[in-house]
């Protein structure tokens, strides 16, 4: 995935059944992509991992932000986002 890094504009991102894993190295493009806003990462290994939304939201303000995204279709609260 590292090959996308150079997509800093990048705005939605549909990567469902992509067989992904690696949550690190998707933490480190979310980081560089600081206008995300949707992202599908569903039906991939790394989405058993404990926490794992929470974690790729901490990284990205707008992936956060309830009124400008959605994470994997599912909404994200303001109470939610209190507790990360």
């Amino acid at each position: 995935m590292s090959e996308l890094s150079c997509l800093e504009s990048l705005q939605e991102l549909s990567a469902s059944n992509n067989n992904l894993e690696n949550i690190r190295e998707l933490v480190q493009l979310i980081s560089i992509w600081t206008r995300l806003k949707r992202l599908d990462t569903s039906r991939n290994p790394l989405c058993s991992k404990a926490r794992y939304r929470e974690r790729l939201i901490v990284v990205s303000p707008t992936l956060g932000s309830t009124q400008l995204s959605s994470f994997d279709k599912k909404k994200t609260t303001t109470t939610k986002l209190f507790y990360l």
